[in-house]
């Protein structure tokens, strides 16, 4: 079960979708790119966002153009093709999310907007991610990022 199916997950999501939706409206272009595994998450989308939406997730293969992403973890995409990404709790769930983010970084055009949205590893819910070290659970597996780690990762 996933952890967005979840009493948590599903409140997460009332305090995320409305702030996702938000700052979707300020994203301007013509294609978006969607990292994420909640079809909910397209829903909070501002409408020119999801006209031109793509994603690499077959959770949302349905409401997005999907392109299936490589073994590597590279996105299929040619540089600079993104006018803007949102990366919804994905980087939490690679092995190596420097280089997710690295890639992301890679296919949004100069100028274009990127939208992290991540757990925050000094937060209640890293309380939650080391219980579930011990028992097991869909926090299991999801690597909390330090929030200060993407800052640095960017310079």
């Amino acid at each position: 079960m996933s952890i967005w199916a979840q009493n948590i997950g599903r409140e997460m999501l009332v305090t995320e979708l409305p702030v996702i939706a938000s700052l979707s409206a300020l994203m301007h272009g013509e294609r978006f790119l969607l990292l994420s595994d909640e079809t909910a998450v397209v829903d909070s989308l501002s409408g020119k966002v999801r006209r031109e939406l793509f994603s690499s997730s077959e959770a949302i293969q349905k409401v997005a153009k999907f392109v299936p992403a490589n073994e590597s973890g590279a996105l299929p995409f040619k540089s600079q093709f993104f006018d803007g990404i949102v990366i919804h709790h994905d980087l939490e769930k690679q092995g190596d999310p420097r280089q997710g983010l690295r890639e992301a970084v890679r296919v949004l055009k100069p100028g274009g907007k990127l939208l992290l949205i991540g757990f925050n590893a000094i937060s209640l819910y890293a309380l939650r991610r080391w219980y579930s070290k011990f028992v097991s659970d869909d926090f299991s597996e999801y690597r909390f990022l330090n929030p200060f780690r993407p800052l640095d990762w960017f310079t």
